[in-house]
């Protein structure tokens, strides 16, 4: 019987909810990136989709760090990251200038709710939801 649930127990003791939504994300940022390089008509070119997703995983990473050095306290390694791609979805738009600047400041707007936006170690408001308000 160990045979047959051990492959299943290693799975389940590295695929956490985060990685499971990490991985989801993942997919479809690269389902994303093949479909504005073959299909014309989707409305962004993949530079853009590369710009912004680097500027959204980026600003939330050094954001929770540094709030997380600033708090000290220990920054979720895949919280941030699963942030920064909810916001690459949610926040590109409008001009190549001002969208750049929209997702920069939504996700250090996301990244700094959760060390602000807190009660008793909880989460008061999605970190995504309050980037995406504040933009």
């Amino acid at each position: 019987m160990n045979r047959i649930l051990g492959p299943g127990r290693w799975a389940s003791r590295r695929l956490t909810p985060h990685r499971a939504v990490l991985l989801a994300l993942l997919l479809l940022a690269a389902a994303a990136f093949v479909v504005s390089a073959l299909d014309a008509d989707f409305g962004y070119e993949p530079s853009d989709l590369l710009t912004w997703i680097v500027v959204a995983v980026v600003v939330s990473g050094v954001v929770t760090y540094l709030c997380a050095f600033v708090i000290r306290v220990p920054p979720n390694s895949d919280s941030w990251l699963i942030t920064g791609l909810i916001l690459f979805f949610v926040l590109p738009g409008g001009s190549a200038e001002t969208a750049v600047a929209t997702v920069a400041l939504g996700s250090a707007a996301a990244a700094v709710s959760k060390y602000v936006l807190v009660w008793r170690r909880r989460l008061i408001i999605n970190p995504a939801v309050a980037g995406a308000i504040t933009c």
